[in-house]
C-alpha cells in the first residue's frame, strides 16, 4: 500500500514544476531608456526579451538559454552600440537565439554551442561574427560589412558542425567574407561573401576538413580570390559563382582530396591555381542531368567562362579538358551551370548528419 505521504509529496513536486515552468516562459519588453543587460540579470532560462526600436549603448553579455529579439516598433530594428566594455555582444550559454538587431562597432562573440543568430545588420571596423570552439549553431540571413584592417565577416575558430546560410557578408582591407580556422564539417550555403580589398578573399579555408560549401556567390579582391584553400582536405565545393575577380576565382595550396564541380568561374582575370595539392575537378560519378532539351548522364566538371574549346555531340560538355597551373577539368561545361537541371547523383546527405537547430 502506498503511504499518503507520498502522494502529497508527489502533488506538491508537481506544483513546483508547473510553477517554475510557467516562470521561466515570460516575456519582457525593453524600450528606449531602459537597460537590455538588466532585463538578462532579471530573465529566467527559456524567458523571450523583446526590445523595441532605439538607440542602446550597451555590451550585452548573455548567460542564459534566451531569445533576444529586436523589434520594429516604428523606427527600424533596435539600435546597439557599444558602451566601450567589451565591443561584442557575447553568449556564453547554449541554446540562445539572437535576432532582428542593428549593430554598429559591436561584433557578436560566440563561445557556446546550438546558437541562433539571424536577421541582424552588423557594422564593425573588427570582426563582425565570431565563433570559438563552437558547435551547432545556425547563422542566417544576416548582413554584415566590416570596415578596418583584416577585418572578417564570419570567422569560425576551432568550429565544427555549424551551418551558415543566406547572409550577405562582406569583409574589411586584407580580410574575409568567411573564414574557417581548423574548423571541420560545417555548411556553408547560400551566401553573398565578398571582400574587396587588395588581397580581400570571399572564403577562406585554413587548416578545415570536410566542409561543404555550395551555392553561394563569392568575389575577392585584386590580388585576392573568390575562395581559397590552404591545408585543407577534402572539402566538397559545388554550384558556386566565383566571379569578377581581378585576378583568380580560387587558389589552393597544399591541400588534397577537395571535390570542386557545378561551379562558375566567370569573369576572372586568371585561372585557378594549384599548388602542393590534389583536387578532383568534376562529379565523384556520372550525374543524370538535362541540357539543351536532352536528357544525359555524364560526368560535370565547371563552367569556365575563358574555355574556346568546342561541344560536339550536344551534350553541354567540352570535348578537350581545361589545363590551369597546377590542375584540369576534364570534363568543362560548355554552358554556366544553371542550364543543367541535375536530376541524380547530387545528394545533400550532410544536412541530415549535423544537429544544428532549426530556424
Amino acid at each position: 500500500m502506498h503511504h499518503p505521504i507520498t502522494f502529497a509529496l508527489l502533488g506538491v513536486l508537481a506544483v513546483i514544476l508547473y510553477l517554475f515552468g510557467l516562470a521561466g516562459a515570460a516575456n519582457i519588453t525593453v524600450g528606449p531608456g531602459e537597460n537590455i543587460q538588466a532585463a538578462i540579470r532579471e530573465a529566467l532560462p527559456g524567458d523571450v526579451i523583446e526590445v523595441m526600436s532605439g538607440t542602446y549603448n550597451e555590451d550585452l553579455v548573455i548567460d542564459k538559454r534566451l531569445t533576444l529579439r529586436g523589434v520594429d516598433s516604428g523606427e527600424g530594428k533596435p539600435l546597439l552600440l557599444s558602451d566601450g566594455s567589451y565591443g561584442a555582444i557575447t553568449l556564453i550559454e547554449d541554446g540562445i537565439t539572437f535576432e532582428g538587431f542593428r549593430l554598429t562597432d559591436l561584433g557578436i562573440d560566440v563561445i557556446s554551442d546550438g546558437n541562433i543568430i539571424r536577421e541582424n545588420v552588423i557594422r564593425n571596423s573588427g570582426f563582425g561574427i565570431c565563433l570559438t570552439r563552437s558547435k551547432e549553431n545556425n547563422i542566417s540571413q544576416n548582413h554584415v560589412e566590416c570596415s578596418g584592417f583584416m577585418g572578417t565577416a564570419v570567422f569560425f575558430n576551432i568550429c565544427e558542425n555549424n551551418i551558415l546560410k543566406d547572409n550577405c557578408l562582406r569583409g574589411g582591407w586584407g580580410g574575409n567574407g568567411i573564414h574557417l580556422l581548423e574548423s571541420d564539417n560545417n555548411v556553408i550555403v547560400g551566401n553573398v561573401a565578398q571582400d574587396r580589398s587588395w588581397l580581400g578573399r570571399g572564403i577562406y579555408l585554413d587548416s578545415s576538413n570536410c566542409n561543404f560549401v555550395k551555392g553561394n556567390t563569392a568575389t575577392g579582391g585584386p590580388e585576392g580570390c573568390s575562395i581559397a584553400l590552404f591545408r585543407s582536405n577534402k572539402n566538397k565545393i559545388v554550384q558556386n559563382n566565383l566571379t569578377d575577380n581581378a585576378d583568380s576565382g580560387l587558389k589552393i595550396y597544399h591541400s588534397s582530396g577537395n571535390l570542386i564541380y557545378l561551379n562558375n568561374f566567370d569573369e576572372n582575370k586568371n585561372d585557378p591555381f594549384s599548388r602542393n595539392s590534389t583536387s578532383f575537378w568534376h562529379s565523384p560519378e556520372p550525374i543524370v542531368y538535362r541540357y539543351g532539351g536532352n536528357n544525359f548522364t555524364a560526368y560535370l566538371g565547371n563552367f569556365w567562362s575563358v574555355y574556346s574549346g568546342h561541344d560536339a555531340e550536344g551534350d553541354g560538355i567540352g570535348d578537350s579538358p581545361h589545363r590551369f597551373e597546377g590542375g584540369e577539368d576534364r570534363f568543362p561545361l560548355i554552358g554556366r551551370c544553371e542550364n543543367y537541371s541535375c536530376t541524380g547523383g547530387e545528394p545533400d546527405e550532410i544536412f541530415g548528419s549535423i544537429g544544428v537547430p532549426a530556424v
